[in-house]
């Protein structure tokens, strides 16, 4: 199954009403990967790649390893052509995902985005004293992974938060 890298989709996460007093409850979270304008060209290009990744099976280099389409068709689709366009379309419409760490939950941006919870020295709006350091306040997805743009939030957010904290003092920057 061919994966996109810049997922599109605006899901949410959201607490129970017990979350208020038990700070251990699991919160709901809900991708919404299939609710997308562009979902017509986001299943072509999954059903290219699905071919694609057929296509190169059957390859010479392949077969010498041995590699092979696993025949076991996926449940609920098992009433199209195995293989066809319809049938890869089901699948990926049963086994869409992202393999890239969701982003946004928490999207930094001025006050005058309804959509911002944090503010650019990534303070939450109308909560004093908290802060987001992770992933969860880029607005959107990179291409690639999210560890090392994590590690640069963390870094930047430690030097803000050192001038606040010690506004006389010269840090190694």
């Amino acid at each position: 199954m061919s994966v996109g890298c810049r997922c599109q989709s605006l899901g949410s996460t959201r607490c129970p009403l017990k979350a208020a007093t038990e700070p251990i409850s699991t919160p709901c979270t809900v991708q919404r990967i299939h609710e997308l304008s562009n979902l017509i060209v986001t299943l072509l290009l999954q059903i290219e790649g699905a071919k694609f990744g057929f296509a190169m099976s059957k390859t010479r280099r392949m077969q010498r390893l041995s590699a092979r389409i696993n025949q076991n068709q996926i449940p609920g689709c098992q009433h199209l052509g195995f293989l066809s366009d319809d049938y890869w379309a089901c699948a990926a419409r049963h086994y869409s995902m992202t393999i890239y760490h969701p982003v946004g939950t928490c999207k930094m941006g001025p006050p005058t985005d309804p959509g911002a919870v944090v503010d650019p020295r990534l303070r939450v709006y109308g909560v004093l004293g908290l802060r987001v350091i992770d992933a969860s306040i880029m607005p959107y997805i990179v291409s690639g992974n999210t560890n090392a743009p994590t590690i640069m939030i963390a870094e930047k957010a430690s030097d803000m938060i050192k001038e606040e904290w010690m506004p006389h003092s010269t840090f190694d920057t």
